[in-house]
């Protein structure tokens, strides 16, 4: 992901879904990785984040590897990114 130019936010889902919702309307995903180990993401939320193409969310079990995940290529993908990029 930081290979591509992007940038990720953490939130964490002790907040209420009106304050992880402020959040994301701040940051304007184009993507989601959801860890299921951090808990059932709340519906408010979960709307929030159906228009995303279902190629763009992405769900983690826990563990450290992930089955859906070996195809993706692990070189560089030449995007130039500079300092006023986020």
């Amino acid at each position: 992901m930081l290979k591509a130019g992007g940038a990720f936010v953490i939130l964490d889902p002790s907040y209420p879904p009106g304050r992880l919702l402020d959040c994301l309307r701040i940051a304007a995903p184009r993507a989601w990785i959801e860890l299921t180990a951090a808990g059932p993401v709340p519906e408010p939320v979960r709307a929030f984040l159906a228009p995303l193409p279902a190629g763009l969310r992405l769900r983690l079990p826990p563990g450290k590897d992930h089955p859906g995940l070996e195809h993706l290529p692990a070189d560089d993908p030449g995007v130039p990114v500079g300092p006023d990029d986020l």
